[in-house]
């Protein structure tokens, strides 16, 4: 009887610790509510978390090298746009021509494997012909003159053409000083002096008819042998900016310099429409301000160094002076003008450029 009662005790101890040991069991697999709520809680990115911490890589091409003043302006651009942006926009400047040539550059845009250039209206108009106005010889009579047509409500018209026909973007216009003529042995101070002289041009119509207008006999070279073509006579003068005269060393060849500003340039900042579109608002925002800011800096930079250059060629002997008859360079040259304004219904706009000297 006692055996019996110590087996139905140790059964009984069995059965209670089978049981315990279930319990704790169960208690184990199951997740704690405290775990499962947690789980459920953690917050995911937002969108707009997402674009903000994007950074944005554009690529700008510039054909002139890095110290010549559109350089400078779109090394400032870049600068002023970064630190703008908290650096969420990086714009990498390409200068000496690396992307190519304007032209190059502006197929580029189109094709969207470079977002931004600084290229001349000569270039751009053989896409967007009426942007070759300011192209145009003596179109402007000043260089402030000039500033209040390309800044001002004129400006905005013409540089409307390209984002309504091609979808490109001006964001600023550098550039800013004249063009003026050198020569290799005959000093020009006369519309009678240049009659004849094998004028150096490069492949533009508004070019050619300007010096075929002026008496010269024009002469297509390329940039990189217009040296050569001065030095061997193949050319008697050509026509450039201070700063391309000095670089490139024309001034080896020439004795002499003729400040005509037959053109008093610009130089827009171009970016591709849909580039632009593909930063958020307030960035575009920024480029487009910046753009300004930008293009006053590089005109100020550029005719700074224009006027350095001035000084260094006549520190090389270069005998620099004035035209005696400017007025007779302007009618000369005046049926060009109505010519071209009349092909591309321009008119009214050349009025209002008239109106602002």
């Amino acid at each position: 009887m006692k055996k019996i009662k110590m087996s139905s005790l140790a059964l009984c101890v069995v059965l209670v610790l089978s049981l315990a040991f279930t319990g704790c069991s169960n208690q184990t697999a199951s997740p704690s509510p405290k775990n499962t709520d947690s789980a459920q809680k953690t917050p995911e990115p937002s969108k707009d978390t997402k674009d903000t911490e994007e950074t944005y890589k554009l690529k700008c091409g510039v054909m002139v090298n890095k110290d010549q003043a559109q350089t400078k302006g779109a090394l400032y651009f870049a600068d002023k746009v970064k630190e703008a942006t908290n650096g969420k926009v990086i714009i990498d400047v390409f200068s000496d021509g690396v992307l190519g040539s304007e032209t190059d550059v502006w197929e580029a845009i189109q094709a969207g494997t470079v977002d931004m250039g600084i290229i001349s209206p000569a270039y751009v108009g053989n896409f967007v012909p009426e942007y070759q106005i300011y192209e145009l010889p003596f179109l402007f009579a000043s260089r402030e003159h000039r500033d209040k047509v390309v800044n001002g409500p004129v400006g905005e018209k013409i540089d409307k053409l390209l984002a309504d026909k091609v979808g490109m973007i001006v964001l600023g216009q550098f550039g800013g000083i004249g063009r003026n003529l050198i020569t290799r042995t005959k000093k020009i101070e006369t519309l009678d002096d240049i009659k004849g002289v094998k004028m150096r041009v490069y492949s533009s119509p508004i070019v050619v008819d300007t010096w075929t207008a002026l008496g010269t006999v024009p002469v297509t070279v390329a940039y990189a042998e217009a040296y050569t073509g001065l030095q061997t006579g193949v050319v008697d003068a050509a026509e450039n900016e201070m700063a391309t005269l000095v670089s490139q060393k024309w001034y080896e060849p020439c004795k002499y310099v003729a400040i005509t500003e037959h053109n008093i340039n610009t130089r827009p900042l171009i970016i591709g429409k849909s580039q632009l579109e593909k930063l958020p608002k307030e960035y575009q925002e920024i480029m487009i301000e910046v753009g300004k800011d930008a293009a006053s800096y590089a005109v100020k930079t550029e005719r700074d160094d224009d006027a350095k250059y001035i000084d260094d060629l006549k520190n090389l002997n270069i005998e620099v002076f004035e035209l005696q008859d400017k007025d007779k360079w302007i009618e000369a040259t005046k049926q060009l003008r109505s010519d071209f304004v009349k092909k591309y219904n321009m008119e009214a706009i050349l009025s209002e450029i008239e109106g602002l000297k």
